[in-house]
Protein backbone atom coordinates (compact mmCIF):
# COMPACT_ATOMS: atom_id res chain seq x y z
CA UNK A 1 0.00 0.00 0.00
CA UNK A 2 1.37 3.34 -1.16
CA UNK A 3 1.92 5.85 1.17
CA UNK A 4 -0.82 8.24 2.13
CA UNK A 5 0.58 12.06 1.07
CA UNK A 6 -0.93 15.02 3.47
CA UNK A 7 -0.33 18.35 2.29
CA UNK A 8 -0.57 20.86 5.35
CA UNK A 9 -0.30 24.20 4.14
CA UNK A 10 1.45 26.66 7.19
CA UNK A 11 0.32 29.65 7.72
CA UNK A 12 2.51 32.41 10.06
CA UNK A 13 2.23 34.32 12.11
CA UNK A 14 2.82 38.15 10.68
CA UNK A 15 5.77 39.10 12.81
CA UNK A 16 7.48 35.78 11.72
CA UNK A 17 7.10 36.40 8.42
CA UNK A 18 8.06 40.08 8.94
CA UNK A 19 10.93 39.14 10.81
CA UNK A 20 11.94 35.74 8.87
CA UNK A 21 11.47 34.11 12.41
CA UNK A 22 9.64 31.11 13.17
CA UNK A 23 8.35 30.73 16.30
CA UNK A 24 5.43 28.64 16.44
CA UNK A 25 4.60 25.40 15.64
CA UNK A 26 1.75 23.50 15.17
CA UNK A 27 2.00 19.89 15.85
CA UNK A 28 0.06 17.06 14.31
CA UNK A 29 -1.58 14.96 16.94
CA UNK A 30 -1.76 11.74 15.21
CA UNK A 31 1.97 11.74 14.33
CA UNK A 32 4.04 9.66 16.09
CA UNK A 33 7.50 11.02 14.76
CA UNK A 34 8.52 14.78 13.53
CA UNK A 35 11.27 14.99 11.10
CA UNK A 36 13.00 18.54 11.00
CA UNK A 37 15.96 20.11 9.46
CA UNK A 38 19.16 20.09 11.93
CA UNK A 39 19.52 23.54 12.17
CA UNK A 40 19.25 25.17 16.05
CA UNK A 41 20.94 28.64 14.83
CA UNK A 42 18.84 31.71 15.44
CA UNK A 43 15.02 31.07 15.25
CA UNK A 44 14.38 27.63 13.17
CA UNK A 45 11.54 25.67 12.99
CA UNK A 46 13.66 23.04 14.67
CA UNK A 47 14.10 25.54 17.77
CA UNK A 48 10.02 25.99 17.61
CA UNK A 49 9.52 22.21 17.78
CA UNK A 50 11.89 21.80 20.57
CA UNK A 51 10.09 24.74 22.41
CA UNK A 52 6.18 23.10 21.66
CA UNK A 53 7.90 19.98 22.88
CA UNK A 54 9.67 21.70 26.01
CA UNK A 55 13.04 19.35 25.09
CA UNK A 56 16.21 20.26 26.09
CA UNK A 57 17.63 22.78 23.52
CA UNK A 58 20.91 21.45 24.74
CA UNK A 59 20.58 17.58 23.64
CA UNK A 60 18.94 18.71 20.28
CA UNK A 61 21.61 21.47 19.32
CA UNK A 62 24.29 18.69 19.76
CA UNK A 63 22.39 16.51 17.85
CA UNK A 64 22.09 18.85 15.08
CA UNK A 65 25.50 19.66 15.03
CA UNK A 66 26.88 16.04 14.61
CA UNK A 67 23.99 15.26 11.99
CA UNK A 68 25.36 17.95 9.87
CA UNK A 69 29.04 16.87 10.77
CA UNK A 70 28.35 13.25 9.61
CA UNK A 71 25.62 14.27 7.12
CA UNK A 72 23.57 11.86 8.34
CA UNK A 73 19.95 11.23 10.02
CA UNK A 74 19.63 11.20 13.70
CA UNK A 75 17.33 9.46 15.49
CA UNK A 76 15.87 11.08 19.10
CA UNK A 77 13.74 8.72 20.70
CA UNK A 78 11.75 11.21 22.64
CA UNK A 79 8.21 9.86 24.30
CA UNK A 80 6.83 11.45 21.60
CA UNK A 81 6.74 12.55 19.37
CA UNK A 82 10.36 10.96 18.01
CA UNK A 83 12.46 13.09 16.17
CA UNK A 84 14.18 12.40 13.16
CA UNK A 85 16.82 15.43 12.43
CA UNK A 86 17.77 15.60 8.63
CA UNK A 87 20.89 17.42 7.63
CA UNK A 88 20.76 21.07 5.75
CA UNK A 89 21.65 20.49 2.33
CA UNK A 90 21.27 23.18 -0.66
CA UNK A 91 17.72 22.94 -2.48
CA UNK A 92 20.15 22.76 -5.69
CA UNK A 93 20.88 19.23 -5.39
CA UNK A 94 18.26 16.95 -6.16
CA UNK A 95 20.24 13.72 -5.85
CA UNK A 96 21.74 14.56 -2.23
CA UNK A 97 17.54 15.24 -1.50
CA UNK A 98 16.65 11.94 -3.11
CA UNK A 99 19.13 10.50 -1.23
CA UNK A 100 18.13 12.12 2.12
CA UNK A 101 14.73 11.15 1.97
CA UNK A 102 15.84 7.38 1.04
CA UNK A 103 18.19 7.56 4.36
CA UNK A 104 14.74 9.04 6.30
CA UNK A 105 12.40 6.57 5.06
CA UNK A 106 14.87 4.08 6.83
CA UNK A 107 15.10 5.56 10.05
CA UNK A 108 11.32 5.50 9.73
CA UNK A 109 11.17 1.54 9.44
CA UNK A 110 13.92 1.79 12.21
CA UNK A 111 11.61 2.96 14.58
CA UNK A 112 8.57 1.71 13.69
CA UNK A 113 7.16 5.34 12.36
CA UNK A 114 3.44 5.28 11.05
CA UNK A 115 3.00 8.87 10.58
CA UNK A 116 5.49 11.15 10.14
CA UNK A 117 5.55 15.23 10.39
CA UNK A 118 7.45 16.15 7.15
CA UNK A 119 8.42 20.10 8.69
CA UNK A 120 11.22 20.65 5.92
CA UNK A 121 9.62 22.84 3.42
CA UNK A 122 6.74 24.58 6.21
CA UNK A 123 9.00 28.05 7.32
CA UNK A 124 10.48 28.88 3.62
CA UNK A 125 9.39 31.89 1.36
CA UNK A 126 10.64 30.38 -2.05
CA UNK A 127 11.85 27.57 -3.64
CA UNK A 128 14.10 28.02 -6.08
CA UNK A 129 14.54 24.44 -7.49
CA UNK A 130 10.77 22.99 -7.78
CA UNK A 131 12.82 19.94 -9.21
CA UNK A 132 13.96 19.22 -5.93
CA UNK A 133 11.08 19.38 -4.43
CA UNK A 134 9.22 17.11 -6.75
CA UNK A 135 12.19 14.52 -6.52
CA UNK A 136 11.40 14.58 -2.58
CA UNK A 137 7.50 13.83 -2.85
CA UNK A 138 8.43 11.25 -6.01
CA UNK A 139 11.11 9.60 -3.43
CA UNK A 140 8.19 9.19 -1.00
CA UNK A 141 5.88 6.94 -3.62
CA UNK A 142 9.20 4.28 -3.37
CA UNK A 143 8.14 2.82 0.32
CA UNK A 144 8.40 -0.76 0.49
CA UNK A 145 4.47 -2.19 1.19
CA UNK A 146 6.51 -3.52 4.45
CA UNK A 147 7.31 -0.31 6.04
CA UNK A 148 4.57 0.29 8.92
CA UNK A 149 5.03 4.03 7.57
CA UNK A 150 1.36 4.90 6.34
CA UNK A 151 1.07 8.42 6.00
CA UNK A 152 3.31 11.46 5.67
CA UNK A 153 2.22 15.20 6.78
CA UNK A 154 3.90 17.15 4.36
CA UNK A 155 4.41 21.30 5.56
CA UNK A 156 4.19 23.94 2.99
CA UNK A 157 4.58 26.99 3.45
CA UNK A 158 1.33 28.53 2.34
CA UNK A 159 2.91 31.20 0.76
CA UNK A 160 4.62 28.78 -1.76
CA UNK A 161 0.78 27.95 -2.70
CA UNK A 162 1.57 29.50 -6.37
CA UNK A 163 4.44 26.34 -6.68
CA UNK A 164 1.32 23.69 -6.32
CA UNK A 165 -0.08 25.52 -10.10
CA UNK A 166 3.81 24.95 -11.70
CA UNK A 167 4.83 21.78 -11.22
CA UNK A 168 4.04 19.23 -13.58
CA UNK A 169 4.39 15.22 -12.88
CA UNK A 170 2.35 12.70 -14.08
CA UNK A 171 1.69 9.22 -11.73
CA UNK A 172 3.52 10.52 -8.78
CA UNK A 173 3.69 11.56 -5.53
CA UNK A 174 2.91 15.29 -6.40
CA UNK A 175 0.08 14.18 -8.86
CA UNK A 176 -2.00 12.25 -5.77
CA UNK A 177 -1.61 16.08 -4.03
CA UNK A 178 -3.46 17.63 -6.78
CA UNK A 179 -6.41 15.57 -6.12
CA UNK A 180 -9.65 17.01 -5.76
CA UNK A 181 -10.10 16.57 -1.77
CA UNK A 182 -6.54 18.51 -1.75
CA UNK A 183 -7.88 21.00 -4.53
CA UNK A 184 -10.26 22.32 -2.15
CA UNK A 185 -8.67 22.19 0.77
CA UNK A 186 -5.63 24.66 -0.75
CA UNK A 187 -8.36 26.86 -2.55
CA UNK A 188 -10.29 27.74 1.13
CA UNK A 189 -7.62 29.28 2.97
Amino acid sequence: MPVSLKLNLVEHHPDEITMCHKYFFKPNQGCDTVSATANMGGFTVLNAISNRFHWDTEVITAAAEECNRRQEIAILQFSHPRLLLVPRMRLDDPELAASLVCDLLAACAAIETSQLHFTHFGFTSRIAHKMTLKVILDTFTDVSCDSRLREVHFDLDARLKPILDYMECDETAYSRLKDAETRRMLWSH
